[in-house]
């Protein structure tokens, strides 16, 4: 077995802890920022299902289908948001806009609470539409009475959003930061040997070869 000399033991020591910490600073940005393209997408839809939602309620109480469907449209136009739904409180189709997955049309009553569902290519978000204060604001009459204010969900908006454009950024991110990655390796270890080889002759000149860089260095 060939032993190291010294000359591949020093550089092997001077790029060890920049391959080691070049290798980490990259994986911490991918993962960094991964991240944070997940976590943006997911704030997006649940601020979309909750406006959605909070803004539903008149045509769903009312049943104006035509204000649902205004308000669907002008919803669809945010970003990555590929469909919308809005059920009745038994989970059956009022209206919906845009493409859906086949999961969405699930018969039944939706669980309590806004809910997020995770698919192969998008995600789900499910929220209630609940009865607003100026819909529910009783009458003369109504405290006559001592019916219990019926705070159930009367209906439900589910939005789902796209990953294709995400999961695009999230591919090119990692291209880019491997090749840059890479290129500062790449200049860090010519940099290195440049450095190696320069020290590994200046500790094997004589004295003529001494004198003579001296000179020339003056």
């Amino acid at each position: 077995m060939k032993r190291w000399g010294i000359r591949q033991r020093v550089l092997l020591v001077a790029l060890a802890p920049v391959v080691v910490f070049g290798i980490a600073a990259g994986i911490w940005m991918v993962l960094h920022r991964l991240a944070e393209l997940e976590n943006g997408l997911v704030e997006r839809g649940r601020a979309t299902a909750r406006q959605v939602a909070a803004t539903a309620d008149y045509g769903v109480f009312s049943g104006n289908t035509e204000s649902l469907v205004s308000l669907i449209e002008a919803a669809r136009r945010e970003r990555d948001v590929s469909g919308i739904m809005v059920s009745s409180r038994d989970g059956d189709l009022v209206v919906s806009g845009g493409e859906l997955s086949p999961e969405a049309y699930v018969p039944g009553r939706r669980p309590a609470g806004l809910a997020l569902i995770e698919l192969e290519h998008s995600l789900m978000f499910i929220e209630p539409i609940l009865r607003s204060a100026v819909l529910d604001y009783p009458d003369v009459f109504d405290r006559l009475s001592e019916r219990p204010a019926d705070r159930q969900p009367g209906g439900w908006v589910l939005v789902e959003l796209s990953r294709q454009r995400v999961d695009a950024m999230k591919g090119d991110f990692i291209v880019t930061t491997a090749i840059v990655v890479a290129v500062a390796l790449l200049a860090a270890s010519a940099f290195a040997m440049r450095t190696v080889s320069y020290t590994h002759l200046r500790a094997h000149e004589t004295c003529a070869d001494l004198v003579c860089r001296l000179l020339l260095e003056k």
